[in-house]
């Protein structure tokens, strides 16, 4: 994870959520990340699909992207 000490202050790189998930990928044991990331793809879907304009706020601040995840999260 790249974070410049100028984006640390401005907030990049404070999200538990976003640093967590990015570093289980580095693990030899894929597991945990695949468990997070399904878990977590089933409840956005299933927020997003009542509130659609709530993803940007919500990926903002977990500090994720839909590249990180391997399906696509579904929003209206």
């Amino acid at each position: 994870m790249k974070i410049s000490k100028a984006d640390y202050r401005v907030g990049k790189g404070h999200s538990r959520f976003g640093i967590l998930l990015k570093t289980l990928q580095l693990f030899e044991n894929k597991d945990p990340h695949m468990s997070l990331e399904i878990g977590t793809h089933i409840y956005l879907n299933q927020y997003l699909q009542l509130f659609p304009k709530d993803k940007d706020y919500i990926y903002k601040k977990m500090e994720i992207t839909d590249s990180d995840f391997t399906i696509p999260i579904v929003s209206n």
